[in-house]
């Protein structure tokens, strides 16, 4: 058997694209029947398993039946209260009912259930940043993140996006060499610190970060671009 909630050929799908999994948001699904076998299968196999449960709220989602989707999703953050794809779902069925409020609110309940999570904190700055322009709480939220998980490269990212859009490029700069401290090979982190030199104009600088992510990345076409207008 596949994959829960896999379409197994382009048959499957009424355009002449393979859909690929039903989470797909431009993807139209035929056999809604057969993808909830196999989401109910994977929850008979595994119950406690949240994977089953999100398999059922997406394919719930995108039939646009927010109730149902909405329950599934909380049954899988009952087995798991760690499971971001849980949350994720949950929070994405609020936002499609265009609801940012109640989207924010659950991923702070999970928050006080899960309290270490990095994720959690994350998928919070990203919802304060983007629905509520709350640069001041996503920031919080970012660092907190990074602070409990110094792997997290995602929230890294946004820290210093969020420092420089509030107008702190210096706070943002030394976010992204911390960052380098703790993942010295992302090609990434140097390009950023390239631009935030460039908006200084301090182009030395800058040509020295967009080069180090070339060296990490011969083929990145945005370190290249960058370097030669530099």
């Amino acid at each position: 058997m596949g994959q829960p909630g896999t379409i197994r050929s382009p048959d499957d799908c009424p355009s002449a694209q393979c859909c690929g999994r039903i989470r797909d948001a431009g993807c139209v699904v035929r056999q809604y029947a057969s993808a909830e076998a196999d989401a109910r299968k994977a929850i008979e196999v595994a119950p406690q398993n949240p994977v089953g449960y999100v398999e059922l709220g997406n394919l719930r989602l995108m039939q646009k039946q927010f109730a149902e989707a909405e329950k599934a999703y909380r049954d899988g953050l009952d087995r798991d209260p760690n499971s971001a794809d849980a949350l994720s779902g949950l929070m994405n069925t609020y936002l499609a009912q265009k609801d940012a409020d109640k989207a924010i609110a659950a991923v702070k309940a999970q928050i006080a259930k899960s309290p270490n999570n990095s994720v959690f904190y994350d998928l919070l700055g990203t919802s304060l940043s983007s629905l509520k322009k709350d640069l001041n709480g996503a920031e919080e939220a970012f660092r907190k993140a990074t602070e409990l998980d110094r792997s997290n490269a995602d929230a890294m990212v946004k820290l210093g996006q969020v420092q420089a859009t509030k107008g702190s490029v210096d706070e943002a700069i030394a976010t992204y060499k911390k960052s380098i401290q703790e993942n010295p090979n992302e090609a990434s982190f140097y390009i950023l610190l390239g631009q935030l030199y460039e908006s200084k104009q301090e182009w030395d600088s800058a040509k020295s970060y967009y080069q180090k992510a070339l060296d990490l990345r011969p083929d990145n076409p945005l370190a290249s671009n960058n370097l030669a207008y530099v």
